[in-house]
């Protein structure tokens, strides 16, 4: 098996980290329960916080790839 391959124990250990990560955050950045509870605490209901979530969400992913490149 050469050093590129990919191991199924491999595989789970970067799984195992990014949930880790995506739960209980990273330096500087907030754990999935504090975006949570910040979003709601700026929202008048669970829904609108999900619609600010996802649409600040998607507007981050939009600017990295370039999607607004051509509209301003």
């Amino acid at each position: 098996m050469g050093k590129n391959n990919i191991t199924e124990s491999k595989m789970m250990e970067v799984l195992d980290w990014s949930y880790d990560k995506a739960v209980n955050g990273l330096p500087g950045m907030d754990t999935a329960e504090e975006l949570a509870s910040n979003y709601l605490s700026k929202s008048s209901s669970v829904d609108e916080a999900i619609d600010k979530f996802i649409n600040w969400s998607s507007s981050r992913r939009h600017i990295k790839t370039g999607r607004y490149k051509n509209r301003y």
